[in-house]
């Protein structure tokens, strides 16, 4: 609006001198100090619970092929609209079928190919739990923009994952925002984890999102 007339590139020594008000001021000091502790180059890693699907008891045929709700089809359109706020680069999903659902639309969209890995299903993370983790860790580790949708059940095993990533002086604040208790997520939520690329790929911040729901 009528506040700004011109931008202009300037060093943070001269920011501070143009900024007359002392509470635009913090945020350039925050942006210097995320630089000088080297976590102001990061990469997301968003943690997504598959949308809304069809309740247990109303489906006889196999767990694997539960679709989405009719809600979860429209909180499938509204993940991709959030997901589009960080453009997760390598969409990862489990292949049962309202995982792939919920995230369709957001690969559609950017034009992304969906890898799908088993031991992201309910089935594999309860036998096989601690493949479940070590599938999450090498996600992790590869420091680039990614996205896992899994379910409910999945979660806990994830976050444990990310628990064990978290460093820095502001670790525990970021823990606290862990969820830690079941459901863990609500169906459609993301957590998005920020991993300093110039810090080893340690989680330094964290953002946590409830989609829509009607």
């Amino acid at each position: 609006g009528g506040e700004v007339d011109r931008t202009a590139w300037v060093t943070p020594e001269e920011a501070r001198q143009r900024l007359t008000n002392p509470t635009d001021r913090e945020p350039l000091e925050a942006l210097v100090a995320a630089y000088e502790r080297r976590i102001l180059r990061t990469a997301p890693f968003l943690v997504l619970r598959h949308a809304k699907a069809k309740p247990r008891s109303s489906w006889s045929r196999a767990e694997g092929e539960r679709p989405l709700a009719a809600t979860g089809r429209r909180q499938a359109l509204a993940v991709a609209r959030l997901l589009a706020v960080w453009s997760p680069e390598k969409p990862v999903s489990s292949p049962w079928r309202r995982c792939v659902e919920t995230v369709t639309p957001y690969v559609q969209h950017a034009r992304k190919s969906l890898k799908t890995i088993a031991a992201f299903t309910e089935k594999s993370a309860k036998a096989k739990p601690k493949k479940t983790r070590r599938e999450t860790r090498a996600l992790l580790d590869r420091h680039r923009s990614t996205l896992l949708c899994t379910h409910r059940p999945v979660l806990p095993l994830v976050l444990e994952e990310l628990t064990e990533t978290v460093a820095g002086r502001d670790t525990e604040a970021i823990l606290a925002a862990l969820p830690t208790k079941d459901p863990y997520l609500k169906p459609g939520a993301v957590i998005v984890a920020h991993q300093a690329l110039d810090r080893g790929g340690k989680i330094v911040s964290l953002e946590h999102y409830d989609v829509w729901d009607d």
